[in-house]
């Protein structure tokens, strides 16, 4: 790890213990100890080549960064805290019109790893390539592509050393420059009552029948009800588009206008399983499932290890 990377953990790790920016600044400046610096290498690394100045406003920059970044993103204390940090990330994703912002894709790929989130109850968790693909209702090529998009708009953050055989370790994060501090999760994340948000592995959502926008906008029509003009401010999509889309939608039975609302069908669920039927794509997701038990068998035993590559 770098050491500037290795000082901010320590300062964030001091800051959720209580630490104001003063100390945190001190604890970094701690000197030399049986050979061991007990805070920071850069530190007496500054002091030596470019002075007490250099090194002191180091050491308080880092202290500011960690105390600010801990008030934005408070220790997780316990399973009830990480699903409320989880569902407070996913609202702020759904604030944002993803077609026009990273993609319809990125945020069914998104979503996946939300729901292990919110499976596990925490931000952190491990998730192979594989079990991502299954759970976004994608191939592995997409889930990667994805990934680094995610990555690059900072809802993701993958752990440097996870490399070669293990398995990703992952953790959520409200993307770059967009705060949840406060954030209600009435309008974002929440839902019209009585319904759930879309599973995007769902059949119906394959590529070959609706695909990542049909998701997405199933997504955006689930949690609130709103008149065309609407989901296409919310989604990103041009209000054309956005008609011919609900259009579909409708004539599929998975919406119905109620005067200028659109609203999700009543038996969506059942509706969602006629429509792989009808588009083709129905066990498309249990095809994809059983060829990557095939795939992890055949890894296991020709590299003699129980897990996967997940790169």
């Amino acid at each position: 790890m770098k050491p500037h990377r290795r000082d901010m953990s320590y300062a964030v790790a001091l800051a959720n213990r209580g630490f104001d920016e003063e100390q945190i600044a001190r604890a970094l400046a701690a000197p030399e100890r049986d050979g061991v610096h007990r805070g920071s290498e850069e530190y007496w690394k500054l002091l030596k080549t470019r002075g007490a100045r250099a090194a002191e406003a180091y050491a308080r920059r880092t202290a500011e960064r960690a105390v600010a970044f801990v008030r934005e993103n408070p220790a997780i204390r316990g399973r009830p805290e990480g699903v409320r940090r989880v569902l407070e990330i996913r609202a702020a994703a759904d604030r944002l019109p993803w077609f026009t912002y990273g993609g319809p894709r990125a945020r069914r790929v998104l979503e996946a790893a939300l729901l292990v989130g919110l499976r596990v109850g925490s931000v952190s968790f491990g998730l192979a390539l594989r079990e991502w693909a299954e759970l976004a209702g994608v191939d592995i090529a997409a889930v990667r592509a994805e990934r680094r998009v995610l990555e690059d708009l900072g809802w993701i953050a993958r752990r440097p050393a996870d490399r070669g055989w293990r398995t990703g370790r992952y953790r959520l994060r409200p993307g770059l420059h967009i705060h949840t501090a406060g954030l209600s999760l009435i309008g974002g994340g929440a839902n019209v009552p009585g319904y759930t948000q879309p599973d995007p592995s769902h059949d119906a959502f394959d590529e070959n029948a609706l695909g990542d926008s049909g998701w997405y906008l199933m997504n955006t029509i689930t949690r609130a009800r709103a008149s065309v003009a609407e989901i296409a401010l919310r989604t990103g999509l041009d209000l054309e588009d956005a008609d011919e889309w609900i259009r579909r939608l409708e004539a599929l039975g998975l919406v119905v206008m109620r005067g200028a609302t659109v609203e999700p069908s009543a038996d969506l669920a059942e509706r969602l399983g006629v429509v792989a039927e009808t588009l083709g794509t129905a066990g498309a997701g249990e095809i994809r499932r059983e060829r990557h038990r095939q795939e992890r068998e055949a890894f296991r035993a020709r590299h003699g290890v129980a897990t996967e590559v997940s790169v």
